[in-house]
């Protein structure tokens, strides 16, 4: 059976549909991180998202230091997403115009995503298993320092100790299935192509090949263009007749005829 794209659909909508998803979710938060950076270079916004939405200081003589933190932050963030945008939208491309290139550069940032996604859910299982019901891993990981950025680090790793441990491997375990699920997707959709065009170049150069047929006019009537195997004299009839019997029935019978002629 043939790979499908959710059990039933045909793989070049599922990598479609995977596609031009990746390309909303992933331009949106570009727009999102640009639109934060541009916040940013504002005094007053800037002082705002340094001191209360991120919540990582408390000190307002440290905040130039985090605002070009966080600028950094905002730039490569928006540059990745910018950049996993692009390629969605070639995967998408490829997919409308059957273009294997598009479509495995399109695999290619996939595998990366998966690769990341698992690192990234090693890591969040291990911190959470760290933290659980350990009160010395606050101190441990805060180790006597006053930057505020440590201690406020320690402190979400604290707090992140407390979720539902089943929230947590859902939250770990289910991007990496969903993005290697894509990743099968879009790999069968990319050899199904590959098999295509394999399969018109055989037909091209295995196939049967046209002689084109000359016309009525090029065979004269009275001139044939082949040989007819009784039309030369010794195959013709009555043209190389047989020597009379000499004996029996068809003797006396040949000639009694010719004494009555």
């Amino acid at each position: 059976m043939s790979p499908k794209f959710c059990c039933c659909l045909p793989l070049r909508l599922g990598v479609l549909v995977i596609s031009f998803i990746q390309f909303l979710l992933c331009g949106a938060a570009a727009g999102g991180f640009w639109y934060l950076l541009w916040l940013l270079n504002n005094r007053d916004a800037g002082e705002y998202i340094s001191r209360y939405l991120f919540g990582i200081v408390t000190d307002i003589s440290s905040v130039e230091n985090v605002q070009n933190n966080v600028r950094i932050a905002l730039i490569v963030a928006g540059s990745i997403y910018s950049f996993a945008a692009i390629v969605g939208l070639f995967g998408f491309m490829g997919g409308i115009f059957k273009k294997n290139g598009l479509v495995r550069t399109y695999l290619s940032l996939l595998y990366i995503t998966l690769m990341l996604q698992a690192a990234s859910g090693i890591y969040s299982l291990v911190m959470f298993y760290k933290f659980r019901r350990n009160d010395s891993a606050r101190e441990d990981c805060i180790k006597g320092s006053t930057d505020p950025n440590r201690i406020n680090f320690c402190n979400a790793l604290d707090r992140f100790g407390d979720t539902p441990t089943w929230a947590v491997w859902v939250s770990s375990i289910v991007p990496i299935v969903i993005v290697a699920y894509a990743c099968y997707v879009v790999h069968s959709y990319s050899r199904r192509l590959v098999q295509q065009k394999l399969g018109r170049d055989i037909i091209a150069t295995t196939g049967a090949v046209y002689a084109p047929v000359k016309s009525e006019e090029a065979h004269p009537l009275t001139q044939p263009t082949y040989t007819y195997p009784y039309s030369d004299v010794p195959n013709s009839f009555g043209g190389n007749p047989a020597p009379p019997p000499t004996t029996g029935h068809a003797a006396s019978y040949y000639y009694d005829n010719q004494h009555k002629v």
